[in-house]
């Protein structure tokens, strides 16, 4: 199922899914016996996993400031496969709200593909947000890459301003 969503992720023109397939195949010979089968399925799932490695996140692990309740959150998808794929980023927080969608459909033709995702923070501090980017469709369990970005709110509500001001004012 992994390698079919694979298949559907990747353009037509390449022979990468070919190759893993046959090397799948290979491994369920049944003239290999057990030895040679569970070899060639650890080589079969160690490039596998290399295809897989070729696409990453770049700016996960990092935190950026929203100095506004709304904001834009940039996102980097670093591809070093030579061949497109197509894919669905997604967003997921507990203390965001992404007014455009939790979900982009994104085409890594480049090297480096950035995309910027608007939110909306529901709370002031620091807040995660899972970034994945998958096979499109029912597939979509295959996960090309995945990683956390830190978002910090530290934006100013107008009844804080306005509180600070009147304490301001007795004050003085």
């Amino acid at each position: 199922l992994r390698l079919t969503a694979f298949a559907g992720a990747v353009t037509k023109g390449t022979s990468v899914p070919a190759k893993l397939a046959e090397a799948l195949l290979t491994a369920e010979a049944s003239y290999r016996g057990q030895r040679g089968m569970a070899g060639q399925v650890g080589a079969f799932k160690r490039l596998f996993s290399h295809q897989l490695s070729l696409v990453q996140l770049s700016s996960t692990d990092s935190s950026i400031t929203l100095t506004a309740r709304t904001g834009l959150i940039p996102i980097t998808v670093v591809s070093s496969a030579p061949y497109t794929i197509h894919g669905v980023l997604t967003v997921r927080s507990t203390k965001f709200k992404f007014p455009e969608g939790a979900t982009r459909t994104l085409r890594l033709a480049h090297p480096t593909n950035s995309v910027r995702v608007h939110v909306v923070a529901r709370t002031l501090g620091d807040s995660p947000v899972t970034v994945s980017f998958s096979a499109p469709g029912a597939a979509g369990d295959l996960v090309f890459a995945s990683g956390q970005v830190t978002v910090r709110s530290t934006a100013t509500s107008v009844v804080g301003v306005v509180l600070t001001a009147a304490a301001l004012a007795i004050l003085l």
